[in-house]
């Protein structure tokens, strides 16, 4: 229940922090959905990404993720919001986004097309969430500034 009432910003979740939850949880569930692909089918997606001998690696990847997603799940659904913890997720984000863009051209070799472009729609597809946190963080931020103002 406390998801859905962070998603629809009911009480006791503050309206203003409605987008900022609203990406947060679209990134927890991405990543909980990637995390659980990545360890119950590592072999196949190491074997359709061209590095069948990566499956440890992959399995380690999917791990983090489902971690990372339930942090960020947690991130999302407490209140009030905390801004220390979403620009924490934003940091982790944009590390996975640069890590990411360092790393492929090293490994695009050993990739297949699949690969490369499994790499770099991960990458874009976490960019997204990155950005749409900075948004809704400078919209909490625009929030208690202009309550401050009128208190």
């Amino acid at each position: 229940m406390k998801l859905i009432d962070a998603w629809n910003g009911a009480q006791p979740f503050e309206p203003s922090s409605r987008l900022l939850r609203r990406v947060l949880i679209c990134n927890a569930l991405s990543s909980l959905l990637s995390g659980v692909l990545l360890l119950a089918a590592g072999p196949f997606i190491a074997a359709l990404m061209g590095v069948p001998e990566a499956v440890l690696l992959l399995q380690i990847v999917g791990g983090f993720f489902v971690l990372f997603g339930l942090g960020v799940e947690w991130v999302a659904t407490r209140a009030p919001m905390n801004r220390a913890q979403a620009w924490t997720v934003i940091a982790l984000d944009t590390a996975w986004v640069a890590g990411s863009v360092l790393v492929l051209p090293f490994i695009a070799s050993e990739l297949t097309l699949i690969g490369e472009a499994a790499v770099i729609l991960v990458a874009l597809v976490v960019l997204v969430w990155a950005v749409g946190q900075i948004a809704g963080v400078k919209q909490l931020g625009r929030s208690s500034a202009s309550s401050f103002l009128s208190a």
